[in-house]
């Protein structure tokens, strides 16, 4: 007869409106490795093809945030815009859209709402505005050259 079943931790996610119920037991418990744990879903052992599933840390880690993020979406990778780099901003003046030229004053940064932003400094200030408000600014540079360079860059002086 098996011993008394050992949960080493109990807790809930709620995905939607159902919550999900585990319960992480000691592995060794079940004849698995020391550093490793068995998983119970909704009172259900979470097993591989009929034998027993011991999962360590990082792998646990992965099998609950899949479990909370089942229907949230990847983010869009992040923008490749230089920083720091010369930009025009859109920027609400009297009830009207203006564009403005500014500087980025940071690499873009994914915000909780999942919206990609970028600091940018305009009229003495440091803002951060979403990355469909910025648009990198390409006045006074020739096609493929970079930010900065120009047409002498690397030329030899001729006499």
């Amino acid at each position: 007869m098996p011993g008394k079943l050992v949960i080493a931790a109990t807790f809930s996610v709620r995905v939607g409106s159902r919550r999900v119920r585990f319960e992480i037991s000691p592995a060794a418990s079940h004849g698995g490795p020391e550093d490793a744990y068995r998983v119970r879903i909704d009172r259900r052992w979470h097993d591989l093809g009929g034998k027993p599933l011991f999962l360590r840390r990082p792998e646990l880690a992965a099998l609950l945030a899949d479990y909370a993020l089942e229907g949230i979406a990847e983010p869009a990778p992040a923008p490749e815009i230089p920083y720091p780099s010369r930009v025009t901003v859109e920027v609400w003046k009297d009830g009207f859209p203006c564009w403005l030229g500014a500087w980025t004053a940071s690499p873009p940064i994914l915000a909780h709402d999942g919206q990609w932003m970028v600091a940018v400094s305009y009229d003495g200030k440091v803002e951060f505005l979403p990355l469909k408000n910025v648009r990198i600014s390409t006045r006074g540079r020739k096609h493929g050259q970079p930010e900065g360079a120009s047409d002498a860059a690397g030329a030899v002086p001729q006499d």
